[in-house]
């Protein structure tokens, strides 16, 4: 399917990374997907996102991730069915402002390189 990403990506202003946190494997496969989308779009730090979501039961105490040091300045927020979907909202919300401001500032850099 690797052939295909390109299409998948094309014009994309902004990543949403969700994985099962009792899934361990999953963080580092991260990794990969962080290597395979967002590098090759440049994209800012600001300009993604993890949802990191509880699949069994959660009380709401933050857990541990081990992600990698790619996801260090990427915010990450924990999610569980059972917990207000107003954080999730909030935090979609705030990306798509920096999708926005992103691809703003890339139509005026093209534009500056077109028209000098």
């Amino acid at each position: 399917y690797q052939e295909g990403w390109p299409a998948v990506w094309k014009d994309a202003d902004a990543i949403i990374f969700v994985y099962d946190t009792d899934e361990r494997a999953q963080e580092q496969d991260l990794e990969f997907w962080y290597r395979s989308f967002a590098m090759p779009l440049s994209l800012r730090d600001q300009n993604c996102v993890v949802f990191a979501h509880h699949i069994k039961p959660w009380n709401g105490t933050e857990v541990k991730l081990k992600l990698g040091k790619a996801f260090q300045r990427i915010n990450t927020f924990q999610t569980s069915i059972e917990t207000s979907s107003d954080t999730i909202k909030r935090e979609f919300d705030n990306l798509c402002q920096q999708a926005i401001i992103g691809a703003l500032e890339r139509r005026d850099k093209e534009e500056k390189r077109v028209f000098g």
